[in-house]
């Protein structure tokens, strides 16, 4: 091998450890839009996990009860020794001799081994309960919706959250840019003898001051973005970031929207289920029917020989029937839970109408904060174009040393505020669109 493909060799071996050392020290960022952070939730988020698994054993419940409805069929065996053998005192005329005898029934050693069944034929409060199993489910589900829906304006709010910082955090770096430029223009008139070396210094503080508020920007979008990877299930290492999502502002509200909402519809299931308990207990006091079956071998000896030959040791039992349980009285006891459950349904319709009510007012807000946050998202948009009007025409005036350096630093902060309010304004405005559609039932749809 020549001299010049050993130098090949080397020089491109040593451009792939370049690439690859410069790979890994670049951090990767993975960038999700809305939606695929909510899917992400809907899949990863432990608290979902939790409810889906309470619908889960909601169903197994429901499967419960309806496996006693078929036939419950078991088999036994029962080996016993008595070491005292039951007696009974008979009269002795029944074999001839005076007074009472003393005569044992039984034996040392008994065997039964067979099968029994039995079949519910009618329950009323148990084909109630299995109705309000049934109804379980159903509530079950409307809870993991109300979860889910939770879920999605809490993801939705944080984007927009992370979307506002991410926009302060462009101001302040054109306001770091603009003070920058401020610098040369102060240090360049210093040296000339036109300003003050104290301008320089002022600049160079305001520049400080916007550093530390850049800082304060960072810890704060990385606070909220390990929050989004917490109700998304997303590792804490990974590096994120959220695309701004456009928002429809304008929304068909009507005066009993508030009625869409998953959580009135829970209440109404909520009260279902309390109608069926009562039903259950009223129930619980109507006769109950059921047939049984029963077939086994009895084996009765003195002498443990049940496995030798000889004389026949077990003999066939059968028995069928039917088994009705008829209450009659049980200290009032079933007519105070009668009572209870009625008393349930009752306060279950006074929580109903209360919440309707906080729901009516929290729509009636929420559109208030609409209509008020849009009027000052609007003002704030015009205090932009002003301010960054008047910043323009005092810095050709500080330029040409008309307008002191004061008046420039107050325009460009003036100017910065003004972006931020308007940022945090659209915020706002986005929010209390968010917080509308949550309240009108309609936080899933677009």
């Amino acid at each position: 091998m020549n001299k010049s493909v050993i130098i090949k060799l080397l020089t491109t071996m040593m451009l792939v450890i370049l690439c690859i050392t410069a790979s890994n020290g670049q951090e990767l960022i993975k960038e999700y839009s809305v939606k695929q952070l909510i899917d992400s939730a809907m899949v990863n988020n432990h608290n979902l996990k939790l409810v889906k698994l309470e619908t889960d054993n909601a169903v197994y419940e429901n499967k419960d009860m309806r496996s006693k409805l078929v036939p419950q069929i078991e088999g036994y065996s029962n080996l016993s020794y008595s070491y005292a053998i039951p007696k009974a005192v008979i009269p002795g005329v029944i074999v001839g001799q005076e007074g009472n005898i003393t005569v044992e029934f039984g034996t040392k050693y008994n065997w039964n081994s067979g099968f029994k069944a039995s079949q519910l034929i009618y329950s009323g409060s148990y084909l109630a309960g299995i109705k309000i199993t049934k109804e379980m489910i159903n509530a079950a589900r409307l809870k993991e919706r109300v979860a889910n829906e939770e879920i999605v304006y809490n993801i939705t709010l944080l984007a927009r959250l992370t979307a506002s910082i991410q926009e302060q955090q462009i101001v302040l770096e054109q306001s770091v840019d603009n003070l920058k430029k401020m610098e040369k223009v102060a240090s360049l008139l210093a040296d000339n003898g036109l300003a003050r070396k104290t301008d320089v210094s002022r600049i160079s503080v305001e520049l400080s001051n916007l550093s530390i508020e850049q800082e304060n920007l960072n810890s704060m979008l990385e606070q909220q973005y390990n929050m989004i990877k917490l109700l998304c299930g997303l590792d804490y290492n990974t590096k994120i970031k959220v695309q701004k999502e456009i928002i429809v502002q304008d929304l068909a509200i009507e005066s009993d929207s508030y009625k869409d909402r998953t959580e009135l519809v829970l209440m109404d299931q909520t009260l279902k289920l309390a109608k069926l308990k009562l039903t259950s207990e009223k129930r619980s006091m109507t006769p109950v029917l059921a047939l049984f079956a029963e077939h086994y071998y009895q084996g009765m000896r003195d002498k443990f020989d049940f496995f030798q030959g000889g004389e026949k040791k077990f003999y066939n039992v059968g028995m069928v029937g039917l088994n009705l349980s008829v209450p009659i009285f049980g200290g009032f006891e079933k007519r105070y839970k009668v009572k209870k459950a009625e008393i349930g349904v009752t306060q279950i319709n006074v929580q109903k109408s209360l919440t309707e009510r906080q729901f009516e007012k929290e729509m009636n807000d929420a559109l208030i904060d609409v209509n008020k946050n849009r009027s000052i998202y609007n003002e704030n948009k015009k205090i932009v174009e002003m301010t960054s009007d008047i910043y323009q025409k005092t810095l050709e005036s500080y330029k040409q040393q008309v307008t002191p350096l004061t008046d420039l630093l107050i325009a460009e902060n003036n100017l910065t505020m003004s972006r931020l309010k308007k940022i945090m304004a659209e915020y706002q405005l986005n929010a209390a669109v968010l917080n509308l559609k949550k309240s009108t039932g309609k936080i899933n749809k677009n």
